[in-house]
């Protein structure tokens, strides 16, 4: 999922920074992007950590020069019934599907909003 929004973005002209667990996807996802023209970052982590999403944030001012727009769309199945998903994995499918959308919106919203300032 998180590919397919990148490279419609990019297609509409967006640079992109994208965030996961998986650095050989992640890398191959920004050599794809780049080798059609594009611009692309990876940040490897967890994006059910506050402290990765405050990297992708920094990554994108960075390399970017700010950010234009924020898309959380992370998910994780969590699979099995109650009594058969231990807690820990809960956890882990909770961090991926809920926390890290407030993890990036915490972290990304007052950078919108600097901008903003900026451009009146």
């Amino acid at each position: 999922m998180g590919r397919a929004i990148a490279g419609l973005f990019c297609r509409e002209g967006a640079s992109v920074v994208i965030g996961g667990r998986d650095p050989d996807r992640g890398e191959e996802t920004v050599r794809e992007l780049s080798a059609s023209g594009h611009r692309a970052c990876f940040i490897q982590g967890d994006v059910g950590s506050e402290a990765v999403n405050r990297q992708i944030i920094d990554a994108a001012k960075e390399e970017f020069g700010g950010i234009d727009i924020l898309v959380p769309c992370a998910g994780e199945l969590g699979l099995g019934t109650i009594t058969e998903i231990p807690p820990d994995d809960w956890r882990r499918v909770m961090d991926t599907n809920l926390n890290s959308v407030y993890y990036l919106l915490h972290a990304g919203i007052p950078e919108l909003q600097q901008r903003e300032r900026r451009a009146i």
